[in-house]
């Protein structure tokens, strides 16, 4: 980002990413058959394990049946979310046994196709490996809340998340006990899942390093029709790139900035939405 410089930091030795899968616009070409016969009796009308925190699936009396077709939208994935679980394809099954067996636990489904298709094999996948391995102290704008039962959670998606690779272990799948609808995977799993072709999923780097720049103020962008503004873009010298202010970033909110001012930067670049570089701090020079 040209003048911005990472500030010295130290994370973790080995990569973690978040991962996801993120809605597309238009529907998977599968649909959930026989939802009703499966779920009656399980505790849950919809396919889900037993709570967040105990994974895995409940006993169901018959087999899922899905039907897979392009009539009923486009390609399905190696990987998909469905409900609580991943839809996994054979192929991407067995990339995952070799990376991390003991990191999930499968359902086998049936699948009907389109005439004149060839037979397809996926699976219900779940990540059964809940770690408490956020490290607080090494991450950065990490927030936390207590909930109900007073159980610490966390918001890890919009946070520098560092993590105990002395609890993390060998385990190169796993979820959070203080965030448990986030899954975080080693480097190892990233590089083997594309390294053997597969769709689906996208990987955000748990971990942002903060930067420090020196810019120019070069727009407010308006809040309403009152001409009251919500937040700015910011130029970094040389060849950077724009970063986005809240007036809650200034140094001194009591002063009004300006078109033009030059001003000193601490941020981050966000993981959600888009990669944009965010203003954590702007000080007047």
């Amino acid at each position: 980002m040209g003048t911005v410089g990472d500030l010295a930091h130290v994370a973790n030795k080995q990569s973690f990413y978040l991962v996801q899968n993120w809605a597309r616009a238009t529907p998977s070409g599968r649909k959930f058959l026989n939802m009703k016969d499966v779920c009656g009796e399980s505790g849950s009308t919809i396919l889900s394990p037993p709570s967040i925190w105990d994974r895995g699936f409940r006993p169901y009396a018959v087999r899922p049946q899905f039907r897979i077709s392009k009539r009923l939208g486009r390609q399905v994935c190696d990987i998909e979310h469905y409900l609580g679980y991943w839809f996994s394809s054979d192929t991407a099954k067995r990339v995952l046994d070799t990376v991390s067996p003991s990191d999930f636990v499968y359902l086998p489904v049936d699948v009907e196709v389109d005439p004149g298709c060839d037979p397809a094999v996926y699976w219900l996948c779940d990540i059964v490996t809940i770690l408490d391995a956020v490290d607080e102290a090494r991450s950065e704008r990490l927030r936390s809340r207590f909930n109900d039962r007073g159980q610490k959670l966390h918001n890890t998606l919009y946070a520098s998340t560092v993590f105990d690779e002395r609890i993390v272990g060998d385990h190169n799948v796993f979820r959070l006990v203080t965030d448990p609808t986030e899954i975080v995977c080693t480097e190892r799993f990233k590089e083997a899942y594309k390294a053997a072709g597969l769709k689906g999923l996208t990987f955000l780097p748990a971990y942002e390093p903060p930067f420090e720049t020196i810019g120019t103020i070069t727009k407010f962008i308006p809040k309403n029709h009152s001409g009251r503004w919500s937040h700015g873009e910011i130029a970094s010298d040389g060849r950077g790139k724009r970063i986005v202010f809240m007036l809650e970033a200034m140094d001194d909110p009591n002063t009004t900035p300006t078109v033009g001012q030059r001003v000193h930067v601490r941020g981050h670049r966000s993981k959600y939405p888009s990669g944009r570089y965010v203003a954590d701090r702007v000080t007047k020079l």
